[in-house]
């Protein structure tokens, strides 16, 4: 689609070009090569940003349709800075979930391994439509919104991707000013809300005390326990407890195993596999346990969650896998695949996990990954719980279920689903 749309991009330069007397067709690759230093230059020299959208319909509706993956390619190819598709119904009773991968749908399969194909896609009325599903299908009306330098012709560029489409007119078009100076990722951030969680409130650091104290803190929950705060900072290694996983997890470790005593994690050692910005570890610190470790692959995850700890006060020590993963087979995937000596050196103070009393037999580990890495390190973390201790695992899918039984089941006998949100399910089992 790329290349077709590049393709006629071109065609629309050269038709639209003045052929003047004497004037000479510049090959494809300079005519390409001036509209990108062109475009790029615009954009460095444009102060503010503004978006175009375009209303494309559903070719099985419209004879004249566009399509919104072409149109898209084609306005990327012209310099459109970014092109983002939705549903024109999106918030209304119309909206229609195409790609219908999530649980709710009526197509998804009974017994949890993802939509099928073969049943009949139901519209928002209830009705079953029997068309062919394709995955590259968009909404009935597709809404295609280009973002721009402030500074660009809105009417030559539609024209542009009119020539580029061969269509009869230009697509009809509506422009917004994309305010300026906004950082993106700061702003989209500040729109999370604070995740609460049993006794854990998880928030950032923009988080002012009003808005903390609508969520009960400081206070106590309804069972008159004190409410306790985890901090995180934004970025790309973060995890704030708002995904069923991460949220079932906290519950767990909360939970308390003989009625009125004390929760799981009190006075225990902990491990956290798969740490991430070490949101479980914390928030099993701040909840009684004397020791909290994490194994994670990312570096920079590790650095986040140590900048946590120190923000909240609390001991937390995050370390790259095992030594001993780093010896696996050139046919291993996911986690396996890690080589903790690259990586120890190339961010000095992160070391695998030593393999010491200190960081071994805990009485508790969470593990909250995915299906795949959980199956092959089933006999790593096996290996690091006492006998006794506890397993929480999640991050699994209800059709993944099996594949974990059968890994973990070995080591860890009274295995069971002990909860499920959606498609998501918390196994835990208690070490043989």
């Amino acid at each position: 689609n790329k290349m077709m749309a590049k393709m006629r991009v071109l065609l629309a330069l050269l038709l639209a070009a003045p052929l003047a007397s004497g004037f000479t067709i510049p090959p494809p690759s300079s005519v390409w090569s001036k509209l990108y230093q062109r475009s790029r230059q615009s954009a460095l020299e444009a102060s503010t940003q503004q978006a175009v959208t375009f209303i494309c319909r559903d070719g099985k509706e419209v004879t004249e349709a566009v399509d919104p993956a072409m149109l898209s390619d084609t306005l990327l190819e012209l310099g459109a800075l970014s092109v983002t598709c939705s549903d024109r119904a999106k918030g209304t009773d119309q909206e229609t979930p195409v790609f219908r991968h999530h649980s709710h749908s009526p197509t998804w399969r009974s017994d949890g391994k993802g939509f099928d194909p073969a049943l009949p896609r139901i519209d928002s009325l209830g009705v079953a439509d029997e068309t062919e599903w394709r995955p590259s299908e968009f909404w009935q009306e597709t809404l295609v919104t280009a973002t721009l330098p402030a500074n660009w012709d809105v009417v030559e560029l539609a024209e542009l991707a009119q020539l580029a489409l061969g269509l009869d007119e230009a697509l009809p078009f509506s422009v917004s000013e994309v305010p300026d100076g906004i950082d993106w990722i700061k702003t989209v951030q500040e729109g999370w809300a604070p995740i609460d969680v049993g006794r854990v409130l998880v928030c950032f650091p923009w988080h002012e005390a009003a808005t903390l104290m609508e969520y009960g803190f400081p206070g106590t929950t309804p069972d008159g326990e004190e409410k306790l705060k985890v901090v995180l900072e934004g970025g790309a290694a973060f995890g704030t407890g708002e995904h069923p996983t991460t949220s079932m997890c906290l519950g767990w470790l909360q939970s308390t195993p003989t009625p009125g005593g004390e929760c799981l994690v009190s006075g225990k050692r902990v491990l956290d596999y798969g740490s991430g910005s070490g949101i479980l570890g914390l928030a099993a610190v701040a909840l009684g346990a004397v020791q909290a470790v994490g194994v994670e692959v990312d570096r920079d995850s590790i650095e986040a969650a140590h900048r946590n700890a120190a923000a909240n006060g609390l001991l937390f020590e995050g370390f790259l896998p095992p030594e001993e993963l780093t010896e696996a087979p050139p046919e291993a995937s996911g986690a396996h695949f890690t080589r903790n000596g690259l990586s120890s050196a190339a961010t000095p103070g992160l070391l695998p996990l030593p393999g010491d009393p200190a960081y071994a037999e805990f009485d508790v580990c969470v593990a909250n990954i995915l299906a795949g890495p959980l199956t092959q390190l089933a006999p790593t973390i096996a290996g690091l719980v006492r006998p006794g201790g506890v397993l929480g695992l999640s991050g699994v899918l209800q059709g993944q279920a099996e594949a974990i039984f059968e890994a973990y089941h070995p080591y860890f006998p009274d295995l069971a689903v002990t909860e499920q949100r959606d498609e998501w399910l918390l196994i835990t089992g208690t070490r043989s």
